[in-house]
């Protein structure tokens, strides 16, 4: 352990300390057969400006993490786990309400908890807190990618630069359903990420020269993985297999250049992505809870 307090809060992690978390992980994961959805692609690349890791050590050993994910900058996500071998000492709920103080001191009212359906001893966990069940995600990965011959020649996929930002944060407020300004604070921080790309899908005919931004995406690149994540199409254009021609693009676009895991993520509710991304090729790996804890 490397001073003798047993939580510490951490600005960034060392590569020892990652290992550490890496192997807690194996561990945990392995105890319950689960897919812990730790962020390890951010967990290397913190800017040292926010404590956004939570350690605890027993026994000179790393036997509790928690992370409070900032990939979206509305809300944070938060995800961990406890040794199993330590479990029912109060590890968690420390490492929880430390995280708790450091979201107040940064004037932020709620989180999100992160837990696999299949966790038992997470769900047990967070039954004992007062909190809100918003949302399930499946997690897919992409296993044998079918790809269709015929696509719409008036369309057109390309990465964005920084004048289609204000198009794609038109089409996902629209997508999505959320407001403009949430949306852009989204999107603009996302966009400053040199680990993350969006891109814009737009429709016109060939030689107009006036073409309308109408889908669009974002790419997260991994050290083991690439993302596909907030595929949005306007209400108004879709219903025409237009979301999946531009998936296709996008994982010829990964393909390309990577062969790493590609996943994505999606409401279990939105039975029409869902099947959209199943005749794509994806396969569903595990299910996530996400529950509302208001600070």
């Amino acid at each position: 352990m490397p001073n003798d307090q047993p939580l510490q809060k951490k600005f960034a992690l060392n590569s020892a300390e990652v290992l550490r978390i890496k192997r807690l992980a194996q561990l945990c994961e392995a105890y319950e057969d689960l897919h812990i959805s730790i962020p390890w692609a951010s967990l290397v690349r913190r800017l040292g400006d926010t404590v956004n890791d939570f350690l605890y050590y027993a026994d000179g050993e790393l036997v509790g993490y928690l992370s409070l994910n900032d990939i979206d900058p509305v809300m944070n996500e938060i995800t961990g786990m406890v040794h199993p071998a330590y479990r029912r000492r109060g590890i968690f709920r420390r490492l929880l309400r430390a995280a708790q103080e450091e979201c107040v001191s940064r004037g932020e009212d709620r989180v999100l908890l992160t837990c696999e359906q299949t966790s038992h001893s997470g769900q047990a966990f967070i039954q004992t807190l007062p909190v809100e069940r918003m949302v399930s995600e499946y997690e897919m990965v992409l296993t044998d990618f079918q790809e269709r011959q015929s696509f719409d020649e008036r369309l057109s996929f390309h990465k964005a630069e920084s004048s289609d930002l204000a198009a794609i944060i038109k089409i996902q407020a629209a997508s999505f359903r959320t407001p403009e300004d949430a949306t852009a604070r989204r999107v603009l921080y996302h966009a400053q990420d040199p680990h993350r790309s969006y891109y814009l899908f737009t429709y016109g005919e060939e030689g107009t020269g006036c073409r309308e931004s109408v889908g669009s995406m974002r790419l997260d690149h991994g050290d083991e993985t690439v993302g596909i994540f907030a595929v949005g199409i306007l209400p108004g254009y879709q219903g025409r297999s237009y979301g999946r021609q531009m998936l296709e693009e996008a994982i010829r676009i990964i393909r390309s250049y990577s062969q790493k895991p590609i996943f994505l993520f999606v409401n279990i509710e939105n039975t029409r992505a869902v099947k959209l991304y199943r005749s794509c090729g994806f396969a569903i790996k595990t299910t996530y809870d996400y529950y509302l804890l208001n600070l």
